[in-house]
């Protein structure tokens, strides 16, 4: 029967030990990339609404007929705000409010 030396087990948990640590930095640095890539997608993803946003203004400024921030949106108290579908979120007990239909028995 075939014995292994101690030193050539040793020398494999030694290499194991490696690959782990190989492994677990190749890892963090996937994470790293990944995070970098999200931010970049989000950072051009707000580029693309202010562009959007300014193109928008500008065209409204020359006549087009486009909605504007300034055109929808309203000084606080102006207007009372219009009931929407979503209304029923702010359910309280005292203004119950139905959503979609279904009475939740409040």
């Amino acid at each position: 029967m075939a014995t292994r030396s101690t030193s050539s087990v040793d020398e494999m948990t030694d290499d194991d030990e490696e690959d782990d640590a190989q492994r677990l930095k190749e890892a963090a640095e996937e994470a790293k990339a990944a995070a970098a890539l999200k931010k970049y997608l989000s950072d051009q993803h707000t580029l693309l609404n202010l562009r959007q946003t300014f193109l928008s203004e500008s065209l409204a400024r020359r006549g087009l007929p486009l909605a504007t921030i300034s055109g929808v949106s309203t000084a606080d108290g102006d207007k009372p705000p219009e009931p929407a579908d979503w209304d029923c979120a702010m359910a309280t007990v005292e203004e119950p409010k139905v959503s979609l239909g279904f009475n939740l028995g409040i």
